[in-house]
């Protein structure tokens, strides 16, 4: 096991400077031009990591992974694949803001994410908006400088960052910033003056845009250095997470991008806990353990998406075969729409059902052949009315447990 030098050093006092330059100096090292100067430490530390065995087989892991999740999605229908996209980007967005302790909800990033241009201010418009931009801007595929960051910010953060933490230098914040754990104790200082934190972020970026070396690996040294330098009073996380995204969505898939949040929340421990590991001055600078903890969060978003994946594309199979042997005496157009709200309810917004003009756009038939099919298949019990003006409908709650599926 690849242990921490905080730990060797504990263990093995006398050796440890001889471990730590057996470290940096090793073949598998890679020494970076980025440096930190931790909380408690007396002297700046270059940045390093290790690219060990561990670290290795995780990142082999990963791709594969993305492998695997591309292959899926090519099985997918278009419209369904549409469905399910939309749906992780707003969890995505639910997620990325629940992190930082910002209150939003499904229904309501939902709401925002249709309007194109708000005719009146809308809580999260532009956030939503700049998310919309990472899916279907394809020119969007890096950060080149810190004024492209700072743009980013603006965009995700309009109208969400109280007066107190408004930004103040030229570009970034012009004074100090400290970070502190939930016992409000401060485990982390941002570079100050702004010039620097300037610099820093050029270095981050060319690091990041330039240096040979692999993409996924550096994807998470930039997210950890972003935090480093800790550029705003608030929002540095919804910010990291975004350019992270962007970057993930190019070198892996669409999906583990959409689905970092997620992860990232359900493992804090392990993500605050590589930050701690790098702020720790016994380190020296190491990010080998950040690397591993970032790692093990992207193979945890991919394995759900693929669990998911699985079993909801099993789902749509067997509803398939029901529609064709089972409700084989219904009409055409009937056995359609029971199919295209079976997608709906698996891959989109489960509960939202689809409006009469959404089925009638997308199985092209007439308002009168679809109003006909509804009345017989609300009549059997398989849909249901949820909204009359305008009129939607969704699958049957005793048609789908019929069917085995989890409501």
């Amino acid at each position: 096991m690849y242990e921490k030098l905080a730990k060797f050093y504990y263990k093995y006092p006398d050796e440890y400077e001889n471990e730590y330059q057996k470290r940096i100096n090793d073949y598998a090292a890679v020494n970076l031009d980025l440096k930190i100067k931790p909380l408690k430490a007396n002297e700046e530390f270059q940045c390093f990591y290790v690219n060990h065995q561990g670290l290795a087989l995780d990142y082999s892991k990963i791709m594969k992974n993305t492998n695997i999740i591309q292959a899926m999605l090519m099985n997918l229908p278009t419209s369904v694949l549409q469905h399910y996209v939309q749906s992780k980007l707003v969890d995505e967005l639910v997620n990325t803001n629940k992190i930082e302790g910002v209150r939003s909800t499904r229904a309501e990033m939902k709401r925002v994410l249709v309007i194109e241009t708000p005719e009146k201010k809308t809580r999260f418009w532009s956030f939503v908006n700049a998310y919309r931009s990472l899916l279907e801007n394809a020119s969007l595929t890096k950060v080149e400088t810190p004024q492209m960051i700072r743009k980013i910010y603006d965009e995700l953060l309009a109208g969400e960052v109280d007066l107190d933490d408004q930004l103040d230098g030229v570009l970034f914040r012009a004074n100090g910033v400290d970070v502190a754990d939930g016992s409000q104790k401060v485990i982390h200082q941002g570079v100050v003056p702004e010039e620097k934190v300037i610099a820093s972020l050029e270095k981050m970026l060319a690091f990041l845009n330039e240096y040979p070396a692999p993409v996924l690996h550096k994807i998470v040294i930039a997210h950890y250095y972003f935090g480093y330098v800790h550029p705003f009073y608030d929002g540095n996380g919804r910010t990291s997470r975004y350019i992270s995204s962007l970057y993930l969505k190019n070198e892996l898939d669409i999906l583990t991008a959409l689905t970092l949040s997620y992860a990232i929340d359900q493992n804090k421990k392990r993500y605050y806990g590589g930050f701690a590991d790098s702020e720790d001055r016994l380190n020296k600078g190491e990010l080998t353990h950040f690397c591993q903890s970032f790692f093990q969060i992207l193979l945890f978003a991919q394995e759900h998406i693929i669990d998911e994946l699985q079993t909801k594309t099993t789902q749509l199979h067997s509803l398939f075969e029901t529609v064709e042997y089972s409700l084989r005496n219904f009409t055409h157009n009937e056995q359609q729409i029971i199919l295209k709200l079976g997608e709906q309810h698996l891959f989109g917004f489960t509960g939202d059902g689809l409006s009469k003009k959404e089925v009638e756009d997308a199985l092209e038939i007439s308002g009168y052949k679809v109003n006909k099919a509804f009345d017989v298949l609300v009549e059997r019990g398989i849909i249901e009315v949820i909204k009359k003006k305008p009129l939607v409908v969704m699958l049957a709650g005793e048609f789908t447990r019929a069917l085995g599926w989890e409501l």
